[in-house]
């Protein structure tokens, strides 16, 4: 090895500027593995602190638990967070978290990518495992999508003030997203998805 001290750093700097991924560093329970890359620290290790008093609430609240570790990515750029998606599956520009209940897998961007870091992770942490809670108790059927957003909605304690005028304007100018609609897809784009959270709320 010491004739080739020239590979040797060449080496050490490819991999000094390999980029960040999520997944280089860890945190694990007895319910979940949660990923990260350096920077995200603190953040992991307070969702870890909080992971298991929230999964506890939302099982019990669906009435069916299931065994498996979840895996949970937090993703410190955009880059990574559209990376992290299995299959290269595409997410909305305002996507925040994603969840794949066949995976048992959550990804999440990092407050840190965002500017002012205004994720409260804990509540998409939520959000996003009421997906992957209700996905696993239905054993592979598909809920209709304005009840798993509606109780997103609800295990995230996300529903405000702002979603109650969203909603209210879109009684009173006749543009409610008709139910069979909501039942097999979600918009796109944030206004509709929006109307669509709320709307999936009050029917849950």
């Amino acid at each position: 090895m010491g004739k080739h001290p020239a590979v040797l750093l060449m080496l050490l700097l490819l991999l000094m500027a390999a980029p960040v991924r999520a997944g280089e560093l860890r945190l694990v329970n007895d319910r979940f593995l949660i990923r990260y890359g350096p920077g995200d620290d603190r953040i992991a290790a307070e969702l870890e602190r909080v992971s298991i008093p929230i999964r506890n609430r939302i099982v019990a609240d669906i009435g069916a638990d299931f065994t498996e570790r979840t895996e949970v990515r937090i993703c410190g750029t955009l880059e990574m967070f559209r990376e992290s998606q299995p299959r290269g599956t595409w997410v909305p520009l305002w996507a925040v978290g994603t969840a794949y209940p066949s995976e048992n897998l959550i990804v999440l961007l990092s407050p840190r990518a965002v500017q002012g870091g205004r994720i409260r992770l804990p509540e998409v942490f939520a959000h996003e495992f009421s997906h992957v809670a209700l996905g696993r108790a239905l054993a592979g059927m598909r809920a209709p999508v304005w009840l798993s957003e509606g109780l997103a909605i609800y295990e995230a304690r996300e529903w405000n003030v702002s979603r109650i005028a969203v909603l209210t304007r879109a009684a009173l100018t006749d543009r409610l997203i008709p139910l069979p609609v909501l039942t097999l897809s979600f918009p796109a784009d944030l206004e509709h998805a929006e109307l669509a959270y709320a709307q999936g709320f009050m029917f849950v």
